[in-house]
């Protein structure tokens, strides 16, 4: 052997190795890896990444993603949406439940624009126009019109018209006239139905 050389080896070299170079790598490098790559990787590249890049990822990105992109975004785009956006959300919106961070325009989350939510326009949420929620309109919800609630029209509840609820008309309640609710008079109700006191 030549100098330190040790085990058919030259200069600092050891097993087939140069420089620092150790198990066939040079420079830093280390299993085949070059500069300060590790496991095939260049610069600060792990994985096969470049950059900052992790998982065969460019720049910032990770997993195939450009940029500040994640999983084939673009921009600060999550999960196939792009600006802040996260799931099909625009504004400060995020779809958080894929471990997303919150990536949205507007309030909007998942997929919805302005306060929506749910693919919801306006103030509406789930299908929902206005203040609606549920495929409702106006203060309606669950299909109803107005301050209508579950098919109802006015104030009605339950297929019920005016105050009536629960199929009584006026302040009745269960199938009860005037004040009555249940067999009850007075500013009594049917509280074990559920029902509001009907005076």
């Amino acid at each position: 052997m030549r100098g330190r050389e040790a085990d058919g080896v030259r200069g600092r070299e050891a097993d087939g190795v140069r420089g620092r170079e150790a198990d066939g790598v040079r420079g830093w490098e280390a299993d085949g890896v070059r500069g300060r790559e590790a496991d095939g990787l260049r610069g600060r590249e792990a994985d096969g990444v470049r950059g900052e890049e992790a998982d065969g990822v460019r720049g910032r990105e990770a997993d195939g993603v450009r940029g500040r992109e994640a999983d084939g975004l673009r921009g600060r785009e999550a999960d196939g949406v792009r600006g802040r956006e996260a799931d099909g959300v625009r504004g400060r919106e995020a779809d958080e439940r894929e471990g997303g961070r919150p990536m949205v325009r507007g309030r909007e989350a998942y997929g919805v624009r302005g306060r929506e939510a749910d693919g919801v326009s306006g103030r509406e949420a789930d299908g929902v126009r206005g203040r609606e929620a549920d495929g409702v309109r106006g203060e309606e919800a669950d299909g109803v019109r107005g301050r209508e609630a579950d098919g109802v029209r006015g104030r009605e509840a339950d297929g019920v018209r005016g105050r009536e609820a629960d199929g009584v008309r006026g302040w009745e309640a269960d199938g009860v006239r005037g004040r009555e609710a249940d067999g009850v008079r007075g500013r009594e109700a049917d509280e074990r139905e559920g029902g509001r006191p009907m005076e």
